[in-house]
């Protein structure tokens, strides 16, 4: 086996036409991009980092999403995947171990623009991008240490924006090869610590992904032993090669994401759905709580620090998600507002570790208990075999609706769904129409 199966599928993936794919798939990219659109909307209108850098660009071209602003190509992207990140509320795939789409919407859409292109195109570069890049994450296994931002999902922008720009598929090729040799050295540290570098990774993959047309129209080039060499000695732990090429029965990646409906790191929310289901049984005071047991698997048990000190660490911090939920409080509340003496009195009571029964459902699973105990000795137990959103369940609408109207709190749900409305219909339109169209709606999603 060798890294050749990776070039053999994007060029499988190349042949692949929008009317081809199954309802199904054609049904999941659509919620996929609305998705991302719409948490790109409230990260370029949330996050302080980039209200302070769309001050200090210059005016461009590009439409910003959410927006009544443009700006420059590159500028447009840095902010555009930082957006996408910052608060912890982008799709995710756990094969890929990662965040694809966080990585392809931003050179899509700059592509999408330029070229005015059919909103079945885009859908369709969004498709492959996606998957190639997922592909990529599926079969390479990064170092623990390591963050996934800004590493396999470059080669998915990359991919996604030369098929815009009417790149043939050889030159695609070549492009994927290019963006396949410029990963990121990333840190987990950055996430666990609360530090926002960790969102800028995704801008400044986008940046890179793509420059890669670019470089490569002007001659810069790579090979397939040096992608093997990246991805098959100095980045991951270990590829397997045989991940690239699914069998024709198996489902796209794509068909594999989960969408998150809490704005937190994922490996916290089958925690999360493990203590929302025992607060039916909650009946007793959870002052009398005297411990709180959450077992779960490794990837999810290193996140057990208990006073975040930044708002993205607390995304990261399953004993502080644990005790926002167990005392009914919001997820979507700043933490520092939610970290009351009442929170940290029962954070203090919370452990997690892992069982490494759960840690072997991986990757199809990602699974946690809860056992708590009270001071009559009484004792409730939780168990989510996975974060709500995952791909074995029926595509979560109402729950994404419900997260979208928690996003924008200060309009209305008529107004949440027309927008929804609005951007699904990205493949009935040239993209500049498009985009034009969901500028006539908003100001329905305006923070301030």
């Amino acid at each position: 086996m060798s890294i050749q199966h990776f070039e053999d599928a994007l060029k499988r993936l190349l042949q692949v036409d929008w009317d081809m794919l199954p309802a199904k798939t054609k049904e999941r990219v659509e919620w996929i991009y609305l998705d991302t659109f719409m948490v790109a909307a409230y990260g370029m209108q949330a996050a302080t980092e980039i209200s302070q850098l769309i001050k200090e660009q210059p005016e461009g071209n590009i439409p910003l999403v959410g927006q009544g602003l443009a700006r420059q190509p590159l500028d447009f992207l840095v902010l555009t995947g930082t957006a996408i990140v910052s608060f912890e509320l982008d799709e995710g795939n756990q094969f890929a171990k990662g965040h694809p789409a966080a990585h392809i919407f931003g050179p899509l859409y700059v592509a999408a623009y330029e070229e005015n292109s059919l909103g079945k195109d885009v859908l369709r570069a969004f498709m492959i991008g996606y998957e190639i890049s997922a592909r990529l994450g599926n079969a390479s296994k990064l170092d623990e240490n390591a963050h996934p931002h800004g590493t396999w999902g470059i080669v998915g922008g990359a991919v996604a924006a030369a098929i815009l720009k009417g790149f043939t598929d050889d030159e695609i090729v070549e492009v994927a090869k290019l963006a396949a040799t410029f990963p990121l050295v990333t840190s987990w540290q950055a996430a666990i610590q609360g530090r926002t570098a960790r969102n800028l990774y995704v801008g400044l993959a986008n940046q890179i992904s793509y420059q890669m047309l670019g470089f490569m129209k002007a001659g810069f080039s790579s090979h397939l032993s040096v992608v093997d060499h990246v991805w098959g000695q100095l980045l991951p732990v270990s590829i397997d090669y045989t991940l690239f090429n699914l069998k024709e029965e198996e489902a796209y990646l794509m068909d594999q994401n989960y969408f998150k409906l809490y704005p937190t790191c994922r490996f916290t929310h089958s925690a999360i759905d493990a203590a929302r289901d025992c607060l039916e049984e909650l009946k007793t005071i959870v002052a009398t709580i005297t411990k709180v047991e959450v077992t779960t698997y490794s990837l999810a048990a290193r996140l057990t620090k208990k006073y975040p000190e930044t708002e993205l660490a607390s995304k990261f911090s399953i004993p502080y998600a644990v005790a926002v939920v167990l005392l009914k409080k919001s997820l979507y509340t700043h933490y520092q507002e939610n970290l009351d003496n009442e929170v940290r009195a029962l954070i203090e009571k919370i452990e997690v570790t892992e069982d490494v029964e759960l840690t072997g459902m991986l990757p199809t699973s990602r699974p946690s208990k809860i056992r708590i105990t009270f001071e009559d000795d009484r004792v409730i137990e939780g168990l989510a075999l996975d974060g709500k959103g995952n791909f074995k369940e029926p595509l979560p609408k109402l729950a994404l609706q419900q997260k979208y109207t928690e996003l924008f709190k200060k309009i209305s749900l008529p107004n949440v769904q027309k927008l929804m409305e609005t951007i699904q219909q990205l493949e009935d339109f040239t993209f500049r129409d498009y985009i034009a169209q969901v500028g006539e709606v908003r100001k329905c999603i305006k923070l301030i």
